[in-house]
């Protein structure tokens, strides 16, 4: 980090909370529009559903259509699944550290103007934890759209800083934050 702030003039922008959690209870009757693994779908299929969660111009945070999105997530080395509902999409993904299988949530969108609740949040992370059968969780981000993140807080003792820095040499910068920034947003996904 020092050196990134020295040499290459980055400034730190927003440091990303890790959270963790474990889910080992049924999803209730929450009624999906898809659960299942990306490469299921066609390409336009893909695209039209990843479409209906396009983020907002007014948004604060990184810009994501359909074809952006599905580009994103088109990576032969990993697998990814959508979990959706009429207004609120996960994209989640297995994964496994030093021999523990966990789910790694890579990022939440919602339809602009939806009305979410935190059981809505839980209910898609129950369906994800389901589907790749990996009680654990872990979330790395900001997303202010959601009412309240998964999982709780992983204390800065025990785990390794996230920390988003930006490099602009435009004043306006200078007040610079991201409304939502997640995995997905960057090369950890």
């Amino acid at each position: 980090m020092l050196l990134n702030i020295r040499f290459l003039k980055m400034k730190p922008l927003v440091w990303l909370d890790i959270r963790a959690g474990f889910s080992f209870l049924r999803p209730r009757s929450l009624k999906l529009e898809f659960s299942g693994l990306l490469r299921s779908l066609t390409a336009d299929a893909a695209i039209g559903l990843l479409s209906n969660f396009s983020t907002s111009t007014v948004e604060n945070g990184l810009r994501w259509d359909g074809d952006a999105l599905f580009n994103r997530l088109s990576d032969p080395t990993c697998d990814y699944a959508l979990h959706a509902s009429a207004d609120l999409l996960l994209i989640s993904s297995p994964r496994k550290t030093r021999g523990i299988n966990y789910t790694l949530l890579s990022g939440f969108f919602a339809r602009p103007h939806a009305a979410l609740t935190g059981s809505h949040v839980r209910q898609l992370v129950r369906t994800a934890c389901r589907f790749w059968k990996a009680p654990l969780f872990i979330y790395v981000g900001v997303n202010s759209q959601l009412p309240e993140l998964p999982g709780f807080k992983v204390p800065p003792r025990v785990r390794s800083p996230m920390l988003v820095q930006l490099r602009d040499l435009r004043d306006e910068w200078s007040n610079a934050r991201f409304d939502r920034f997640q995995l997905v947003d960057c090369d950890f996904v």
